[in-house]
Formats: structure tokens, sequence, C-alpha cells
């Protein structure tokens, strides 16, 4: 009986544990994307928004983030990549498939993580002030 049982809690650990998602392996020493940054073109008004943690943009992002970061990323996927995805802040299955797209457009392994590499290549939108006028 208590070899059953403890076979019991095992599977449903592990099923459990499935379920969760894990966070990349750089995570240990890079921050999760927990804000952004307004990054302004020298000698211009334009701006654009950057995913970044505590004023850094040495951090991730993957499926199952929320917050400011995710926004920041999907405002440049929406605009810059052409993707139909809500900037809504929640890393879903839609930000991730936008971000595979994106990946793949660049020539990156597509797999729908933002880190260094995409951190380095993505394209970001540009915008002035009055919000009226933008590009990537």
């Amino acid at each position: 009986m208590l070899t059953s049982l403890k076979i019991a809690v095992a599977t449903a650990t592990l099923a459990c544990g499935s379920l969760v998602a894990a966070a990349p392996a750089h995570a240990a020493t890079v921050p999760e994307c927990t804000s952004y940054v307004k990054i302004t073109q020298p000698n211009s008004t334009f701006y654009a928004y950057k995913p970044a943690h505590q004023g850094s943009t040495t951090c991730w992002l993957n499926r199952g983030s929320q917050g400011a970061g995710v926004w920041a990323l999907q405002r440049n996927l929406k605009y810059c990549y052409g993707q139909s995805i809500a900037t809504d802040g929640s890393f879903g299955p839609a930000t991730e498939q936008a971000l595979k797209n994106a990946q793949a457009r660049h020539g990156l392994v597509p797999d729908g993580e933002y880190g260094p590499l995409t951190r380095a290549n993505l394209i970001l939108f540009y915008t002035i002030p009055s919000g009226r006028a933008g590009g990537c």
C-alpha cells in the first residue's frame, strides 16, 4: 500500500511539474524583463520602447511572462513585423508565435524566447511624442 501511495505521489508531482513553464537556462543570472526603457534616436524626438529590468535591457521574456516588458515587445512585434497580436502585456501563444516569426525573419532559431540574440536583432517601433507618426 505504501509503495502504491509513493508511486501516486511521484506521478502527481511529475504531472504537475510538467505544467509549470520553465524559465530559460540563462534566467539564473539574467532577470526577467519587468518594465521597459524609452530609447530616443540621436538628434530626434522619435522614441521606442524596449523591454528592460530596472533600466537594463539585458533581460529575458518567454511564454508566461507578464507586464510592461511584454507590452513593449508586443508593440514592436505588432508594428514592425505586422503581427496581429494584442498589446496586453501577457506573453501567451500568440505572442510566442509572433516572436518566432520575427526570429525566423532574422535567421535566428525560432524558439519563441526573448533572449540575447533576439534582443540584439529585434527592430524597434519609433514614434514621435504626439503619437501621430512612427516607423521601424
